[in-house]
Formats: structure tokens, sequence, C-alpha cells
């Protein structure tokens, strides 16, 4: 922008709950990310710091982020409205934003964000243009159809002794506490059963008992159109890894969605890292990615250990 368009720039900053930000709807922030806060009601109750421009009261563009656990920041929303963008609109947003998270006590930032973002470039080069480090693979998206079951992975499994399957919907009171408190010891957190229960499928979701005590579970959760549904999390103890049980699971969870919809489609986000899970989707079950999720940060303040 030229100094005299940059003048007549009005810069603001805030804080606002996730709540707060859909109720102004002209606020300039990425579709992705609205739906994503309609979807998810821990993410309308957080406080964000939000970053915005406007010119005459039209909005121009807008930066959002928030401190997470660990102090570091991460960056939810950066966008231009389509009249104002290459303007230089977006760097100067997120210059702001990352001094704001250097005063909140943030030693780092970082930015998730989808390969098939129409604004992928941009972005791209608004991070490089602030020096941040080179992005990295951090999950790849598969979608699949019930055709998976064909696949000989599928074929010819059975229970591990002493197991059974259940519903997850008659997961019991005394079964719920037993989990809750192992999420973050031997449950990892992001594979915790109790997050975002009002998208879960329960009808398709599916448990299992060993001696009585739950040992694995594959949950479903409602995403998108009608039908699709997301593979979010599949568990089993330890002492079951390497059985047939997580297989036995999901295939269960994969008829149970086929049955319910025409097609079974589904996604499902494998971390970079989890070579177990990748060689299943890749090699096993055939499929090929259709999303990668990567990961760039920048470290913010040099004294300290950063991203």
């Amino acid at each position: 922008m030229s100094p005299a368009e940059i003048a007549r720039v009005s810069f603001a900053s805030a804080e606002l709950t996730g709540a707060e930000v859909l109720a102004l709807p002209d606020a300039v922030v990425q579709d992705r990310w609205r739906r994503r806060l309609h979807a998810v009601p821990s993410l309308r109750a957080q406080r964000f710091l939000v970053e915005h421009a406007d010119v005459g009261g039209e909005p121009l563009a807008a930066a959002v982020a928030a401190v997470r656990p660990g102090q570091t920041g991460q960056i939810y929303s950066l966008a231009t409205a389509p009249t104002h963008r290459q303007r230089g609109m977006a760097t100067a947003l997120l210059a702001r934003l990352e001094a704001r998270l250097v005063d909140a006590g943030c030693a780092a930032v970082q930015a998730v964000y989808r390969t098939d973002l129409r604004s992928l470039v941009a972005v791209e080069t608004v991070l490089a243009k602030r020096g941040w480090d080179p992005s990295r693979p951090a999950q790849y998206l598969f979608r699949g159809t019930a055709t998976v079951l064909d696949t000989p992975t599928f074929q010819n499994l059975t229970l591990p002794d002493g197991c059974t399957l259940f519903d997850w919907a008659a997961l019991t009171l005394r079964d719920q506490a037993a989990l809750e408190a192992e999420v973050g010891r031997s449950i990892p957190r992001v594979l915790s059963p109790f997050q975002q229960p009002d998208r879960l499928d329960a009808a398709c979701s599916v448990g299992a008992r060993c001696g009585g005590v739950v040992a694995g579970w594959m949950l479903l959760h409602r995403t998108g159109p009608e039908g699709l549904r997301q593979y979010t999390s599949l568990w089993v103890r330890p002492d079951f890894v390497g059985t047939s049980l997580a297989l036995v699971l999901l295939r269960t969870a994969i008829e149970r969605h086929a049955a319910a919809t025409p097609d079974g489609a589904g996604l499902f986000e494998v971390d970079a890292g989890n070579r177990v899970m990748l060689n299943l989707a890749r090699r096993r079950l055939r499929l090929i990615p259709e999303v990668t999720l990567r990961v760039a940060g920048k470290r913010l303040r040099p004294d300290r250990v950063g991203f």
C-alpha cells in the first residue's frame, strides 16, 4: 500500500471469545475457521487475540491467535478482504499479533494449515516475509469408503480371547470414570474418548471390553456433508498393541458406518510421525492422502527455547 493509503487505515486490537468473534458478522476471518468455531464449543469459550484493520468502517483484514498450553502462540486465522489482497495488510497484522504474543509471554508461535487452502501460496508468502521457519508435514488427511473392507487387511480377523465388543453409547458411568482417570496417563490426551461429545456418532462408534475392562475403541464424529464421518480416535490398551483388536474395532466401525450411509465415506487424520498408522492407511488400505496439514513456526524470543 502507498503511504497515503496506509495513513487511512485504522488498526485495532481486541481480546474476544470465539463466540464474540462469531457474533461479528462483518469480521474478516477465514470461512474454514468460522465453521470450526461453530462446530467446536470449547473454541467458542476460548479467548483469542484479534488484530484487525479497516478504512472508514470497512473491514480490510484480520488476524486471530491464542496462547496455547506451554506458552506457545497459535495462529488461527489470517485473512484479507479480496479487494485488498497483495497490499501488505496480512503481513502488517501478523507482525502486530506476534508482538502481542511476546507481551503475553510466548516464546514461539506456530500455525497449522491445510494444503487445499485457496490462499495457500499467499499464506506461505506472508509467513516467509515474517521470517518463519519453513513448514513441515504435521498430519495427513485420508478419505476412504467401505470398499476398504475388501482389502486383505480386514479378512479373517478374530477378537482376542476374553474380549467382546459393545456399543459406545452403552459406556457405563463406572467405565467413564475409570477412563477419565487414565487420560493423560496411559491414554494420550489427543485420543481421549470424551472430546466433542456433541458431534459423536454413537451409533457407529464401538468399544471393546477385555476381562470386564474397557480395552479400546473406535470413535466417529459427524463432519461436513450428511453421511461423512471422521474416524477420530482409535485406541487400544498397551497390552493389546500388536493383536487384532485395533483392526477388529476399525472394521466394525466401518461396517456400521456403511450400513447407515450410502458409501460409508469417512475421513481420518494421521500424524506425520505415526509410521504404524501411515503404513496401515497407505499400504494396507491402499489410500492416498487427500490433504496434508502443515505446521510452520517461529521463535519469538531468542533467549528462550522456542518452537
